[in-house]
C-alpha cells in the first residue's frame, strides 16, 4: 500500500477509536481510548491520530499522551506501545511518519516517544532501528508476565 493516498484525522468517537485498535495488527491495551482517558486523570492530553484512504477505513495511527513540558512551552507526545496497524507497509510507516511531524507542528510537539509491541525480525521493527527512529531506554516492560491467582497465597508465595 502506498502511503501516497492515505489521509490523516483525529479520531473522537471512542467506539470507533477502540474497534480500530482491537483489528490492527500491533495493536496494545494501552492503545484503548479507556487508558488514555486513565492517562488523563494523571496530566496527559490524549489525542488518536490515523491515517488511512478514508476516514471510515483507517490502516494505522497512535493514541498520543501530550504533556507540555515546563518553560519551554513545547509538548512531550508518548505513544504507549503504539503506532499500531499495517505498520510492516513501507508507504502506511512514511504516511503516518508524515501525519506526526503535521501533527507536532500544528500542536508544538518537541519530541515523539514511541514504544509499539514490534519484534525486531519484523519490518517494522527493523525500520525503527533506522533514522528518523532512535532507541531510548524502555518505558513498558519488554515481556508480561501471567500468574495463576487460583493457586492460593500459599503456593504463590512458595514460587
Amino acid at each position: 500500500m502506498t502511503g501516497n493516498h492515505l489521509s490523516a484525522w483525529r479520531i473522537t468517537d471512542p467506539a470507533a477509536w477502540n474497534a480500530f485498535v482491537e483489528s490492527a495488527p500491533y495493536h496494545a491495551f494501552p492503545q484503548l481510548w479507556e487508558w488514555g482517558e486513565v492517562r488523563a486523570m494523571g496530566g496527559w492530553r490524549p489525542v488518536r491520530l490515523a491515517i488511512g484512504p478514508s476516514q471510515d477505513a483507517p490502516v494505522a495511527g497512535a493514541q498520543l499522551l501530550l504533556r507540555r513540558m515546563p518553560v519551554v512551552g513545547w509538548h512531550l507526545a508518548y505513544a504507549p506501545r503504539g503506532p499500531i496497524g499495517n505498520m510492516d507497509e513501507p508507504g502506511v510507516r512514511a504516511a503516518l511518519g508524515r501525519a506526526l511531524r503535521a501533527f507536532g507542528a500544528s500542536d508544538r510537539v518537541g519530541t515523539v516517544r514511541v514504544d509499539p509491541e514490534a519484534q525486531s525480525g519484523t519490518p517494522y521493527g527493523q525500520a525503527l532501528l533506522q533514522s528518523p527512529w532512535r532507541a531510548a531506554p524502555k518505558v513498558q516492560p519488554p515481556t508480561t508476565r501471567v500468574i495463576d491467582l487460583t493457586i492460593g497465597v500459599d503456593a504463590l508465595k512458595a514460587a
